[in-house]
């Protein structure tokens, strides 16, 4: 999974600059997590209703 996000990431800021990744991690989701903190994603938020970790992924190339 991480070589495959490795490569789709920087296509999707490519294709999309103005917007950012967002992904929902159950808290006991250890791979995810860990998958999330390798790629540099920034983990923001803990939203009880949904019972997940928000994780963002900013895009910070020139424009």
């Amino acid at each position: 999974m991480f070589e495959l996000l490795t490569s789709l990431i920087p296509f999707l800021f490519q294709k999309y600059d103005d917007y950012e990744i967002c992904c929902l991690v159950h808290p006991e989701n250890i791979a995810s997590k860990s998958l999330m903190n390798k790629l540099n994603f920034v983990k923001e938020e803990y939203i009880e209703k949904w019972n997940s970790y928000v994780y963002v992924k900013y895009n910070y190339s020139d424009k």
